[in-house]
């Protein structure tokens, strides 16, 4: 019952802004039914070295019932002199969730056996996201030599215990580049059925006018593309894809980049409620959710705008909690943050 209680309290506050939702939709928004008010991002405190800044975590992922926070140098010094992912058991999520007198969570170590990638793979610049089916990992990296920005993805496979991941060094390949643009790759990856796709991080119609998910098999063999939508700022994670092909990505816009990204007009801008925070603050932080079709990835078909804190906050790991929500985390920007995201309803 008091589970219950608490889920109906944070999903009622999810509509944050009721006066500013009452107001009539603007003819200019694009989607059909924009979802009103923005979203109240409920922080779940951390300890231990996974909730140090430095630790960068750059991604989220679904291991059976074990949330993974990946890193994006998992041989960082503080992680006691080998590689590591960290973990959290779902069901301490959840009442970390549900009730407010819990304690912070403290992520697992989880060990991570690689090759050594920063031989393997010229300028390497640590690890950008994590995709998980059954025992298999699919992981992105990010690499800067002469001053070009590179992606690349590799596979690996947990053990039975879940407690370590060993990544092929065989199963390496280079993923390229869409647009050469400073500090800007292969930032999400997602898997849909028998494919894995990785997506580009900046997608606006300036800057990428015809963006592509590139797509590779399970092996991580190349298996072309399919055309992705535009969509301005940045896409910093994706979640797996849904029965349905339904998935969700994190649209972030950071101001300082304004002269790196050269934003076209927002269509989405338009479905934002005049009294929002998105109104009143430059940074954009938000979820749209996309759809995998035979002709490709959809136009956006859903928003979710993120209720802002002054300082923005650069989101860089997603992935859906069941029906309740979402789990979203940042990099070092302002801090590390874990914080549940209530599901509209």
């Amino acid at each position: 019952m008091k589970r219950t209680f608490m889920l109906a309290v944070l999903v009622g506050a999810f509509l944050c802004l009721g006066a500013a939702c009452s107001q009539q939709e603007p003819q200019t928004c694009p989607i059909p039914s924009p979802v009103e008010g923005e979203a109240v991002v409920v922080r779940l405190a951390l300890k231990g070295p996974a909730s140090e800044t430095d630790a960068e975590i750059s991604g989220l992922a679904w291991h059976d019932e074990t949330l993974i926070l990946l890193p994006q140098y998992p041989d960082w010094d503080n992680f006691q002199g080998y590689s590591r992912l960290f973990g959290l058991a779902k069901g301490d999520v959840v009442n970390a969730i549900v009730s407010p007198s819990h304690g912070p969570l403290t992520p697992f170590p989880i060990q991570l056996v690689t090759p050594n990638l920063r031989t393997l793979i010229p300028g390497f610049e640590g690890f950008e996201a994590i995709s998980v089916r059954e025992d298999n990992a699919w992981l992105a990296i990010e690499s800067k030599r002469a001053g070009e920005r590179q992606g690349y993805l590799i596979k690996g496979e947990f053990s039975a215990d879940g407690k370590t991941l060993t990544l092929d060094p065989d199963s390496l390949i280079l993923i390229g580049q869409q647009e050469t643009l400073p500090g800007m790759s292969w930032e999400s990856l997602l898997v849909d059925g028998t494919r894995v796709g990785a997506i580009f991080e900046a997608n606006g119609k300036n800057v990428t006018p015809e963006p592509q998910m590139r797509l590779f098999d399970l092996n991580c063999n190349d298996n072309g593309f399919m055309s992705f939508p535009n969509l301005e700022y940045r896409v910093t994670d994706a979640s797996d894809t849904d029965a349905d092909g339904n998935f969700w990505v994190i649209n972030y816009f950071w101001p300082g980049e304004k002269w790196l990204l050269n934003p076209a007009p927002d269509p989405l801008a338009e479905c934002v409620s005049p009294n929002a925070t998105h109104s009143r603050l430059p940074q954009v932080e938000r979820l749209v959710k996309l759809r995998v079709t035979a002709d490709g990835t959809s136009a956006p078909e859903q928003t979710i705008n993120l209720q802002l804190a002054t300082e923005p906050r650069n989101w860089e790991g997603l992935v859906k909690l069941d029906d309740m929500g979402f789990l979203l985390a940042t990099d070092k920007f302002p801090e590390t943050i874990l914080a549940f995201v209530p599901a509209p309803h």
